[in-house]
């Protein structure tokens, strides 16, 4: 049997598999960057090219051994296809942990980001005990907004991060 990273932190969804990155899927998570309509709203808008995504890859992998969580690929339980990433990552410049979730186009409006997200934000507040979640889009990215609204989140401003307008929506852990 093949050893699982991060064991405990692979999660199912009634429609997804949600595991730690595998040096595997690199080329799937480069085939997500590359796309220019899913990048639309994503950092800078533009594409990543394949060294950015190394770059970028390699983090996602370190961040999970710094932190002990982080963001996941995204399968469908049924078929295994690839569907993209959801997790939680620190911003250590601004002392928060950021909700993300970016999908390939074919899995768009299937519902694939908020059940995701839901079981992401319920790992951060149930196993790492997080007190505060943030998610931040783009202000054009109003399809993000709803799915962050539909989780609970709720606007606090609209501000600059790393360069980028930002619409800023946070959750706090529910005690009890």
């Amino acid at each position: 049997m093949t050893e699982r990273p991060f064991a405990n932190a692979w999660l199912e969804t009634p429609r997804l598999r949600m595991r730690p990155t595998l040096p595997d899927d690199f080329e799937n998570f480069y085939l997500l960057g590359s796309d220019p309509e899913v990048m639309r709203y994503i950092s800078d808008g533009v594409p990543r090219p394949r060294e950015d995504a190394l770059l970028a890859f390699l983090k996602m992998a370190e961040h999970w051994c710094e932190h002990g969580f982080g963001i996941w690929v995204l399968e469908d339980r049924e078929t295994g296809q690839y569907l993209g990433r959801c997790g939680l990552r620190q911003l250590p410049d601004i002392g928060e942990v950021e909700l993300l979730y970016t999908l390939m186009r074919h899995a768009w409006g299937r519902g694939v980001a908020t059940e995701s997200a839901t079981a992401a934000l319920r790992y951060g507040f149930d196993v790492v005990q997080l007190q505060r979640i943030i998610a931040l889009a783009m202000p054009g990215n109003v399809a993000s907004w709803h799915i962050m609204e539909k989780l609970g989140m709720r606007l606090e401003k609209t501000t600059p991060y790393k360069g980028v307008e930002c619409v800023w929506y946070a959750i706090e852990r529910k005690n009890g």
